[in-house]
């Protein structure tokens, strides 16, 4: 299975167990856990190279090493 229509399943699952939830807490919980494995799935569904474009544009604060080990 695609990890991508995982994702998507874990997604309805959460949202199944948040419409069966016995207080709004829980079901909020539910919910969140449910927006979350959307996110993932979406982040899933980009290109490749996306991590890597962002990663470069916001970059860490740190410099390259010239020390030799």
């Amino acid at each position: 299975m695609e990890l991508g229509q995982e994702y998507l399943d874990k997604a309805n699952e959460c949202t199944s167990n948040a419409t069966a939830a016995k207080s709004e807490p829980e079901q909020l919980s539910w919910l969140k856990l449910a927006e979350g494995y959307l996110r993932l799935m979406r982040w899933r569904q980009r290109p490749a190279d996306t991590f890597g474009r962002a990663l470069s544009a916001q970059g860490t604060g740190q410099q390259d090493s010239t020390a030799s080990h």
